[in-house]
Order: C-alpha cells, then sequence, then structure tokens
C-alpha cells in the first residue's frame, strides 16, 4: 500500500526538525555497524541545529523535506561540491543526504523524495548527480541502483573516529529519463 507524501523545499526555520530528523535516521541506520562513541561523535559534530541552520543558509545547498501530512518523514539534501575523480560525468550535483526514517520505509516516500531531487537537478542544468553510500547499506544501495545510479568506485567516509568504506554512485542526467524511474 502506497501512503500520500508532499514535498517542499526547506528553509531557515527547519533546522531544528532536520538536526532532530537527521540524528534519528543516521543513529537508527548506522548504529550496528559502529561504537556507541563514533556514533555520538559524528551525530556531535553533524546535527546540531546551528550546523543545519548554516547548511539551510548556504545558497549552493537545496534541501527537500518529505511529508507524510503534517509529520516530517524524510528528506534530501544536495549541494555543491567537487566531486570526487571518479566521479566524471559534467555539472555534478551531490546528495549530501538522503534519509527516511524507517517506519515509512516501502510505502513510496523515498521514491517520491528521488524523484523529486533527479527533478530538481535537471531543472538546475545538472548533467550528473553523484552520492556515497555506506558499502554495507545494501538497502540503500539497491536503491540508488533501480534510479540509474551506476557504482563508479569506492571512497572513504570517517565516522567519529573509524574509516568506512563507501560505495560512490553517480546518476547520467543526460541518458534517456526512463532510466531513473526506481
Amino acid at each position: 500500500m502506497k501512503t500520500s507524501f508532499t514535498i517542499r523545499t526547506a528553509t531557515a526555520s527547519d533546522a531544528e526538525s532536520l538536526a532532530k530528523i537527521g540524528a534519528e535516521c543516521f543513529y537508527e541506520t548506522y548504529l550496528d555497524d559502529n561504537t556507541t562513541a563514533d556514533m555520538q561523535l559524528h551525530l556531535q559534530r553533524t546535527f546540531s541545529e546551528s550546523l543545519q541552520a548554516k547548511e539551510l543558509a548556504n545558497s549552493t545547498n537545496h534541501c527537500l523535506l518529505l511529508y507524510h501530512l503534517a509529520e516530517l518523514a524524510g528528506y534530501c539534501l544536495m549541494g555543491l561540491s567537487a566531486p570526487p575523480a571518479i566521479v566524471t560525468g559534467p555539472k555534478p550535483i551531490e546528495i549530501r543526504r538522503f534519509y527516511l526514517q524507517k517506519r515509512w520505509h516501502g510505502l513510496g516516500g523515498a521514491q517520491q523524495l528521488m524523484h523529486a531531487a533527479i527533478e530538481f537537478a535537471r531543472d538546475s542544468g545538472h548533467k550528473t548527480v553523484w552520492l556515497g553510500a555506506f558499502a554495507k547499506n545494501m538497502r540503500a544501495i539497491a536503491f540508488y541502483k533501480r534510479f540509474g545510479f551506476d557504482d563508479v568506485g569506492s571512497g572513504t567516509f570517517v565516522l567519529g573516529t573509524s574509516a568506512q568504506d563507501d560505495r560512490i554512485f553517480a546518476l547520467d542526467l543526460t541518458r534517456n529519463r526512463s532510466a531513473s524511474s526506481g
């Protein structure tokens, strides 16, 4: 059964909500593969309300919020940054965070949010979307592949004090639009 979701662009007033849901989603997804100390250090460094406000104020970032009724269910933070050398496509934009609370998995919200992110990238003139995914997060990897993202190599993500193996994915937006149907 598909659930009804809506999407809107985040504003400065959403910093507190992003800090809360970002920390919750990250914790519930990655705790089993990391120490509590590394998780706490990462959450402190990444999901403070002030950092979320700074990210929202950065004009090179764009954040989409996914709602079920009035409840924030997930979000996608996209931004401009120099991609790793293995991302070779033109005019790239990065999906920095793509989070959905577990209770909403399998209800169509993630697909709707990814469609909106890809549409934003296209409408903004980007030709490539790229992201890093934890190598052990097979659910996320399968999701990205269903949208046509190609695994282009590996990278490292530091979580707390621990170096993590990431897979780097890229989506060529110049390919047939049906390739990103999810």
